[in-house]
């Protein structure tokens, strides 16, 4: 939500989002047998344009907080840091 804030992102849609990030459960369907349900407490949904967009605005604030002696190389969803 900090990053949103820091584009300027603020209102209806950042509280949109933050509800779209919130309050996520799943479960395990192995065969006929399912888990319990657990809270999903970190990551984007799967299959959702909009975890996409948030995925990728996420990870290039990564390489702002690298320090003076380390570089990071970001391509597509892969973050190596040396």
């Amino acid at each position: 939500m900090k990053d949103l804030h820091n584009i300027g992102l603020k209102g209806h849609l950042a509280n949109f989002i933050k509800n779209f990030l919130g309050n996520r459960n799943f479960n395990i369907r192995l065969g006929s047998t399912i888990s319990d349900n657990f809270e999903q407490q970190m990551g984007f949904s799967n299959g959702s344009v909009l975890s996409v967009t948030l995925f990728s605005m996420k990870i290039n604030s990564l390489a702002e907080v690298l320090r003076g002696d380390m570089h990071g190389s970001l391509y597509v969803d892969d973050f190596d840091i040396c």
